[in-house]
């Protein structure tokens, strides 16, 4: 392995290996690439539950897709190559995460799943102590996982621990032990709120009814003086004494040798305290009333911090409190007066938490438990805070990069492919409750009214002239629907009343409107103006109205297909749920159902209700564009792409896997994508100006195309390329990928596709792995040659004269072909002539008798010409035909527009061919050539050669050098044109 080459532990037919003996294979080697795989598999197995499954099978569907979800999350892009190869290997459709809004705040998180629902957290060395609803004590220590430590038997409220002992208890007076046995049951049976473990092993709890029990080693409770009614909030072992926060705010200290002299009072607080925690040392108390987060220290009060809706407290080693609660924030600082307090914006409410270090947070939401390193808090300005939660989220159909997300407050944001917010407005529109896709913006359906919002402008109109609520809002092309409370109205004028809010509208592809309202009225207008109404669930969602069905989800996860020619639209039929938590559903074109599910997240469901795929995660919105699914939960937002089983060769090979993207030119260009990934329209005036500023030898606008070139290449890869790049690759993630542009009748060979990239990744040519570009002729023959290399390849470099004030500007030529033959010594190649052969005239070049594999031509090249000299020049077809008798494999063009003559000589079967697509300088070209020849006889697929050598050409500095050379490759060619003899490396 080298640089960051991972592992593969597959083969070409078998997808299981040892899942365990492979990550500790990976911390032997101790890269970081491979540190960071072992990490992310180990908090993959967390991600999903359950106990390792040892080996790699079928079943490892979930781990893997869990692994490509943290792989984006942390942007580790080696790591999510590697799982998205290990899903392919698997040979099993899958869900593939494209982008998270967890991978946009920076912060070091590191997430694990607990077996069960946590109640409370305790630190413990190496780890923490989790007390679970179900009863259940277990010890999480990050990629180690989840050990089960044991069982209360009733809900664990509070925890306490040391390095050898964990104790547990909840209601009732029940209290566990384990590492050391207790002598006995407290003597109440109240249920416990406190507990606190001393140096020498002496064991304290506080109940709900004001009893301090304290049992030394070996030795039976002792009871202390009562406080009736008044609930122990906090307890701490301070040297020789046992320090109490009660619920009334007093504090007291007892000796814990001499319980009988009774409670000594060093503190009142003067408020109630909803919560309480003592540091290690039992010396500070930090506190929660209300909103107020303060610290109580030697008989001194100190407000430290608001917390609105703060719950629970954690003290580091050295000294940093955090407060944790409803509002999905983690607030933390040092528990001084007037010292910086930060915070950390979390997806759910915080329900316990616990530090494992002194700058290492752990917080539990639910059964999620999630690992914060302080010093790397990263931005905290997400995308959604927790009091403006997603309410409705949409992705465009016509651009899959495209994803908008309204909230609760009425805020707008745009994102693009990777998920970063790209625009946004907060308008005082209310409550966001849908947003659907029209002409070059959005329809929003909100709490005050349907309005459209304009982003490239930051335009938001409203539609219609009255501000009510509405909930809902259809597409018919130009036409749009949309609901003003009880009515329906149309953009076209045609309104009609329903009974109760509409909170449902789908249009038919015929112009029929189906509408259901909060009572559970159904209504279908047909085009004819016949209308059908029936009564449904009155919490079902319409999900689509077609020719012969109007389809509806049912709370249950249930769908119900109902007839739309019936007048009283009769059920056809009812597909049982498959979920019993769904939130939100939404279906794909090909029938199945997407369904997001409070509790297991992502579902895919067959038209017969079989569960097909799923992701984990909390999940309440969903959004579908062609195989595009976007999914949000609270202030998550997340895309993911539906992937079939790939068609990548299952053999490991360095020869790139190909796609094939054919371009046709109308009123504006379609680039189409294989198989059924779909196409891309881009607008004619667009593609010139990409063309111009390609062409330019300025900085600034050479720097213009390649931005351009960024936005146009994230409309490819999001409307398809991206999975079709991904299936190529299939089950080796380091093998590189071929595009290959095809049009007919040379359309579009000015254009400068190969600088089409994803804007926020480097150009596929210096990528790792490789995407790299050729054109393609349709209508040329394919490639037909020999596989067995020629014992001695033939090579022969032509050149013309460029006389200019009696000297020849080619003359440099010759001095480059010297390096050239130093270069190819070695390879055993044969030069034809022992310098280039100046053509000045049509009997200068080879008859039809000679055979040269390579040719290298240096003249002036247009369209429909290629000049040689002053005097002599030939078309572009004579050319093509008279270097075609040579029976080459690869024609290096070293002549300023040469892309016509390489289109000619595909046609006349030369498998490979690289020309100019613009002005090119012969000094700078000539280390292009001279690499992309050493490589290609080497045994290097051309392509492969040719992305070696522009990183070099790329490096002399010429103004847009990356859009200059052209490679053009027959179809059917693997692209190795010299295979390497068996037996030579």
């Amino acid at each position: 392995m080298t640089g960051n080459r991972l592992p593969v532990p597959w083969s070409a037919t078998d997808a299981a290996f040892d899942l365990a003996a492979f990550t500790s294979e990976l911390r032997q080697q101790g890269s970081p690439e491979s540190l960071d795989l072992a990490s992310a598999l180990t908090y993959a197995q967390q991600r999903v539950g359950g106990p390792d499954p040892g080996s790699a099978t079928d079943g490892s569907v979930q781990h893997a897709q869990a692994l490509v979800e943290l792989a984006v999350e942390w942007q580790l892009p080696h790591v999510e190559s590697w799982a998205v190869s290990w899903l392919a290997a698997l040979a099993v459709p899958h869900l593939r995460l494209r982008w998270s809004s967890r991978s946009h705040d920076g912060r070091f998180r590191r997430t694990g799943r607990a077996p069960q629902l946590v109640n409370t957290l305790s630190a413990a060395p190496g780890g923490v102590v989790l007390g679970g609803r179900d009863g259940s004590l277990d010890r999480w220590a990050g990629e180690e996982g989840v050990t089960h430590v044991g069982d209360l038997g009733s809900p664990v409220w509070v925890i306490a621990a040391d390095a050898g002992r964990v104790v547990g208890a909840g209601p009732h007076g029940r209290l566990v032990s384990v590492g050391s046995s207790l002598s006995g049951p407290p003597p109440r049976r109240a249920g416990i709120r406190a507990l606190a473990l001393g140096a020498d092993g002496s064991l304290a709890c506080g109940d709900e009814e004001g009893h301090v029990f304290v049992q030394p080693p070996g030795h039976p409770w002792v009871t202390t003086p009562v406080r009736p009614g008044v609930v122990v909030r906090a307890m701490a072992f301070h040297e020789s004494v046992l320090r109490v926060a009660w619920a009334d705010g007093l504090v007291t200290e007892i000796d814990k040798a001499a319980t009988e002299a009774g409670w000594r009072s060093v503190g009142q607080l003067d408020r109630p305290l909803a919560t309480a925690a003592w540091d290690s040392t039992g010396t500070r108390l930090g506190w929660i009333c209300g909103s107020e987060i303060g610290v109580w220290h030697d008989g001194t009060t100190h407000q430290l911090w608001e917390h609105r809706g703060g719950t629970c407290l954690a003290w580091s080693g050295d000294g940093l409190l955090a407060s944790g609660g409803a509002d999905e924030r983690i607030r933390f600082g040092a528990a001084v007066p007037e010292a910086e307090q930060e915070h950390i914006s979390t997806e759910g409410a915080v329900d316990a938490l616990a530090f494992a270090g002194d700058h290492l947070l752990v917080s539990a939401h639910g059964d999620e438990i999630v690992h914060w390193d302080l010093h790397r808090t990263g931005n905290d300005d997400p995308s959604f805070s927790a009091s403006d939660a997603i309410t409705a989220v949409a992705t465009d159909p016509a651009d899959r990069g495209r994803t908008v997300a309204g909230s609760r407050l009425g805020t707008l944001r745009e994102f693009d492919r990777y998920g970063a917010v790209v625009r946004q407005t907060w308008r005082r529109l209310g409550r966001v409750h849908q947003v659907v896709p029209y002409d070059d913006g959005w329809l929003v359906a909100a709490q005050h009214g349907l309005h459209f919002w304009q982003p490239s402008t930051d335009e938001v109109s409203l539609k219609g002239s009255v501000r009510t609520l509405c909930l809902a809002v259809a597409v018919l092309g130009d036409r749009y629907a949309y609901a003003a409370a009880s009515e329906v109205r149309e953009s076209t004028g045609t309104r009609f009343q329903m009974r109760a809010t509409v909170r449902d509208i789908r249009y038919g592809p015929d112009g029929s409107l189906a509408a259901l309202a909060e009572d559970g009225q159904l209504r279908v207008v047909r085009t004819d103006g016949s209308e059908h109404v029936a009564r449904v669930d009155m919490a079902a969602r319409l999900l689509e109205l077609n020719a012969d069905e109007v389809v509806l989800f049912l709370p249950d996860g249930s769908v119900e297909r109902l007839d739309a020619h019936d007048p009283y639209l009769a059920r056809r039929a009812i597909v049982p749920a498959a979920t019993a938590r769904a939130r939100h559903a939404a279906l794909l074109p090909d029938g199945r159902l997407a369904i997001a599910d409070a509790g297991r997240g992502l579902a895919i469901l067959t038209p017969d209700g079989a569960r097909s795929l799923e992701a984990t995660g909390r999940l309440e919105l969903i959004a579908t564009a062609d195989r595009r699914v976007v999914v949000a939960g609270g202030v998550r937002l997340a895309a993911y792409d539906l992937m079939d089983t790939p068609d990548g060769d299952p053999a490991e090979t360095t020869v790139p896997a190909e796609v094939e993207v054919k371009v046709d030119v109308g009123l504006k260009w379609r680039l189409r994508l294989p198989h059924d990934d779909g196409s891309v329209d881009l607008e004619a005036d667009v593609v010139q100006e990409l063309r111009s500023l390609a062409d330019s030898q300025e900085i600034r606008r050479l720097s213009e195309g390649v931005r351009l070139s960024g936005i146009l290449g994230d409309r490819l890869w999001s409307g398809g390329l991206d999975r079709a790049v991904d299936r190529a690759r299939g089950r080796w993630p380091h093998r590189p990928v071929r595009i290959a542009w095809s049009a007919r009748d040379g359309q579009g060979s000015e254009v400068p596709w190969e600088l089409l990239h994803p804007s926020a990744e480097p150009l596929g040519w210096f990528g790792d792995p490789l995407v790299t570009s050729v054109r393609r002729v349709p209508g040329a023959p394919p490639a037909e040659r020999p596989e067995d290399a020629p014992l001695r390849p033939h090579m022969l470099v032509l050149r013309g004269e460029d006389m200019r004030r009696g000297q020849d500007r080619l003359r440099p030529v010759d001095v480059a072909f010297e390096q050239l033959r130093r270069r190819t010594r070695r390879i055993g190649v044969r030069l034809l002539d022992g310098m280039p052969r100046v053509v000045r005239q049509r009997g200068d070049l080879p008859d039809g008798g000679t055979t040269a594999h390579i040719v290298h031509l240096w003249a002036h090249s247009g369209a429909a010409r290629v000049r040689f000299t002053d005097d002599f020049a030939m078309t572009t077809a004579e050319c093509g035909q008279a270097l075609a008798m040579l029976r080459p494999r690869l024609v290096i063009l070293l002549g300023c527009t040469s892309a016509a003559l390489a289109r000619e000589l595909l046609r006349h079967g030369v498998e490979a061919v690289i020309a100019m697509r613009t002005a090119v300088f012969q000094e700078t070209v000539q280390p292009l050539a001279e690499d992309v020849t050493v490589r290609a006889l080497a045994g290097e697929p051309v392509d492969v050669a040719f992305a070696a050598a522009l990183r070099r050409y790329v490096l002399t500095g010429q103004p847009g050098a990356a859009a200059v050379p052209l490679l053009h490759l027959a179809a059917g060619s693997t692209g190795v044109l010299f295979p390497r003899p068996e037996g030579v490396s």
